[in-house]
């Protein structure tokens, strides 16, 4: 599972890269949107970078760019909310080319890391199901495979502390 540990550990970092990157260029976004990683953030991100692109748009033409991205939009209230908050946006006004480039960059990035965790728990799926009564654990609702994967990482981890401490109540280190 080290592979899914450095594909987790790209995505999170770069979700902080993102939320970093917004904080820079258009802190206010987090007023709309309580996550970037939410579907309309990243859409938002995507199609108006940055607040200057969002100033001298048109509700309708906001709408009409989510749909092209999502199945289902927000509505004229938050696009209303986001076209307001980016006129009076205190974000940097400088470089908008570098951090354009720097915002597509970290897309191409959340995408990748994103496409591969899906990769590496469908892999985890498909060895699952060839353990034994595995698919009767993963039949219950709520558990999936990298929730039973972490609980039987945690069990090892707490087999082998209570090891630890056996042996050293034996060898008498306190």
């Amino acid at each position: 599972m080290s592979n899914r540990d450095a594909v987790d550990m790209r995505l999170v970092s770069t979700v902080n890269q993102l939320h970093r990157w917004g904080d820079l260029v258009f802190p206010e976004m987090r007023q709309v949107y309580k996550h970037f990683t939410c579907t309309g953030a990243i859409a938002t991100l995507r199609l108006f970078p940055t607040p200057s692109e969002l100033r001298n748009m048109q509700l309708q033409d906001v709408i009409d760019g989510w749909r092209r991205l999502m199945k289902r939009h927000y509505g004229k209230r938050r696009v209303h909310m986001l076209v307001t908050l980016a006129s009076s946006s205190f974000g940097s006004s400088q470089a908008h080319k570098v951090y354009k480039l720097h915002l597509k960059q970290l897309l191409e990035e959340y995408d990748l890391a994103t496409i591969q965790n899906q990769a590496v728990e469908q892999e985890v799926i498909a060895v699952l199901h060839r353990i034994l009564y595995a698919k009767q654990m993963l039949a219950f609702k709520g558990i999936n495979a990298i929730l039973y994967e972490l609980d039987r990482r945690y069990h090892q981890r707490k087999t082998h502390s209570k090891r630890v401490e056996r042996s050293s109540s034996l060898s008498g280190i306190d």
